[in-house]
């Protein structure tokens, strides 16, 4: 990692704090996984995540009228 800093001229001290963190580890943690269909339900303001899932599951009437009244709604 300090050969491709140097490579590009990059000043050090600009990545110190990322060299040490990689130098003397981090603490124990479980991550952070939002995933896309989460985001997606987000953004899109659904109810559900499984709304998001992209595979194919049938689509009745009463699905394509919520989704197009969500999409249209004030």
């Amino acid at each position: 990692m300090n050969a491709r800093i140097e490579q590009h001229n990059l000043p050090k001290e600009a990545f110190q704090w990322y060299l040490d963190l990689r130098r003397y580890g981090s603490v124990p943690h479980s991550g952070f996984g939002m995933g896309i269909e989460r985001a997606v339900a987000w953004i899109c303001g659904l109810d559900h995540v499984r709304e998001t899932i992209p595979s194919p599951a049938p689509c009745t009437a009463s699905t394509r009228n919520r989704l197009w009244l969500r999409a249209f709604s004030p």
